[in-house]
């Protein structure tokens, strides 16, 4: 019974470290596109 609860957690806290990283990578490529926009937009003008 302990041990499936510690891998209960432990997966839980993988889900939720990779969550987290997917999170944070979704928004630096929208950072990213959201720059080349701007750069694009200062070349074309």
């Amino acid at each position: 019974m302990e041990d499936t609860l510690r891998e209960t957690i432990k997966s839980s806290a993988l889900v939720r470290v990779l969550s987290v990283l997917i999170l944070v990578l979704m928004e630096d490529t929208l950072r990213a596109s959201k720059e080349r926009r701007i750069h694009k937009r200062i070349a074309m003008s």
